[in-house]
This record gives C-alpha cells, sequence and structure tokens, in this order.
C-alpha cells in the first residue's frame, strides 16, 4: 500500500505518520490521526503514549493492509473490531444493527436514573438492534424484567448474544411494530424506543460512513412521514402501559414540539423534551393519563 508497504521493524511514530498521511485522503486531519492512533493499538497493541515514545514495531503488512482497506473505503471502526462501547459495556455489533450512539447513553440514563431505587418493573424495549438499550437497562436495573423487538432477525441474534455476553436475561422476540400490537406482552411499566427517525432528505448530510454500512431501515423514514414510528408506539402505548407508565423516546432534534404535540395528543400528561450535550432536542419523556 504505497508508503505502507513497510519490510522490516520501523519506528512506532514512522509507521503512525504515515497511516495518517494515507488516511487524509478521506478523512480531515484530527479525524484521520485519531483513526491512526486506533490502528497502532488495534494491531500493534500499542498505546498512543508507546507510539509517540516511537518504540520499535514489526509492520504486519498484510493485516495492516486489509485494515487499511476497509478504513479507507470508509467502514466504521465499530463494524472492523465488531465491538463498540456503550453505557460502561462492550457490545457485539455488525452491520445488521447500528452502531450505539453517545446520545442513546442519554436516553438510558434517564430510564436508570429514574428507576434504580424503586421497585420490579417491566421494561419494553421497541426496535432493540443490538440491544445495547435493553441490555444496558436489564444490567443497571436487576429488578426489572426486560422485554425487546425488532423487526430484524440478524439485529435480534446481535441482541441475544450481547444479553449473553453481558448475563442479563431479556425476553426478544421478532416483531413488526407497524403491523403488530403489543397484546403478548402483559401490561407494561415503560416502553422506551430510539426508532428510525432520519428524513430521507437528510441523507445528503451524512457520511459516507453511515450511509455505506450501518442498515437504512433503522435510520430513515419518509419526509412525508417523519414522526411515522412515534405515532405507532405512543399508540400502543396508550393501550399496554399501565396507569401513570412512562414513555421515553430518542426523537429527532427537528421536531422537539412536534413530538410534544403528538404526545399530548394522544392522551400523555408531563411530557417533557431534554437536550443534548449539543443542545439539541433528543430525549421525549411522557406520562399515560389515568383516566
Amino acid at each position: 500500500m504505497n508508503n505502507l508497504d513497510f519490510t522490516s521493524n520501523t519506528s512506532a511514530k514512522t509507521l503512525w505518520l504515515a497511516i495518517k498521511a494515507k488516511l487524509t485522503e478521506i478523512y480531515s486531519e484530527p479525524e484521520a490521526g485519531a483513526m491512526a492512533f486506533w490502528v497502532m493499538e488495534y494491531i500493534y497493541r500499542l498505546p498512543k503514549t508507546s507510539v509517540l515514545a516511537d518504540v520499535t514495531v514489526q509492520p504486519q503488512t498484510a493485516r495492516l493492509s486489509t485494515v487499511m482497506q476497509r478504513l479507507l473505503a470508509a467502514e466504521p471502526i465499530q463494524y472492523i473490531t465488531g465491538v463498540s462501547d456503550f453505557y460502561g459495556l462492550e457490545f457485539f455489533v455488525n452491520q445488521h444493527v447500528l452502531i450505539p450512539r453517545p446520545e442513546t447513553e442519554f436516553l438510558v440514563d434517564q430510564i436508570v436514573t429514574e428507576f434504580k431505587n424503586k421497585g420490579s418493573i417491566t421494561l419494553l424495549d421497541v426496535g432493540t438492534g443490538s440491544g445495547c438499550i435493553a441490555v444496558s437497562l436489564a444490567k443497571n436495573l436487576p429488578q426489572a424484567k426486560v422485554l425487546a423487538v425488532d423487526i430484524s432477525s440478524g439485529a435480534l441474534d446481535v441482541a441475544q448474544r450481547n444479553a449473553a455476553r453481558h448475563e442479563v436475561k431479556v425476553q426478544f422476540t421478532p416483531m413488526d411494530i407497524l403491523r403488530a400490537t403489543l397484546e403478548p406482552f402483559p401490561e407494561l411499566d415503560v416502553i422506551v424506543s430510539n426508532p428510525p427517525y432520519i428524513r430521507d432528505s437528510e441523507k445528503s448530510l451524512m457520511h459516507k460512513n453511515v450511509l455505506g454500512f450501518e442498515p437504512d431501515t433503522a435510520l430513515f423514514v419518509p419526509d412525508t412521514e417523519p414522526l411515522l414510528f412515534y405515532e405507532r408506539i405512543a399508540s400502543l402505548a396508550m393501550l399496554s402501559l399501565k396507569k401513570s407508565g412512562k414513555l421515553f423516546f430518542e426523537i429527532n432534534e427537528a421536531f422537539g414540539q412536534e413530538m410534544r404535540e403528538l404526545l399530548e395528543k394522544t392522551g400523555f400528561h408531563s411530557v417533557e423534551i431534554l437536550k443534548d450535550l449539543q443542545g439539541k432536542d433528543r430525549i421525549a419523556m411522557a406520562v399515560k393519563r389515568e383516566n
């Protein structure tokens, strides 16, 4: 691979600079530098301090070439390693599931904070994907019975693997939430969902590493129905939540006010729209009316 074709031992810093230079072909310099440090850690088990200390490394040209080809095709690092960190846990991921995001950690934290000192609850995660929400909640709320559904069999396989990895019990069920009901489940205390919410028209704003690799069905909704999943889940929640049960959503920052109106119209009260660390509307929380 051009300037990465080292055939003998070389200095870590020299190799890092060569990797960084190659990655600047498609990434900004700060991103390329950070990713180059990741390559050094992933392939050579060298932390940043060792790279900067300029220790000697054996290039491992074939493995380096494979990883660089994937990075230069804009494949996310998490799919290359097969793991992603989320809420203090490590999750297996592949191209059947979205890579867990920090915004979703914010969603999980709201639920953990509210229920950690309360009694037993039954909780449903709609559109579980990798299972990062369901598994994190099961791990941090041991008193909770956690249920989860997804339309994708590939995603459910990943989620089950993550539940086993972290030794938690989650009941996973295949379900198309737009066509099914929640009748198979008992009365629920909590429903949580991070459904598809990016409008088709927003695709042009997204990086190739998302568009080319992460599953479209977990990301996008038609411009004509941007709240499609929220409307459906909120309606089902009114039927399946216990009195004073609570609904939690991750939302599109552009629809904070619309989400408030939707939830109030559906029959929820105490609606809150919380902003993330970037000051964007990100979480909707609401309570089912008692009558």
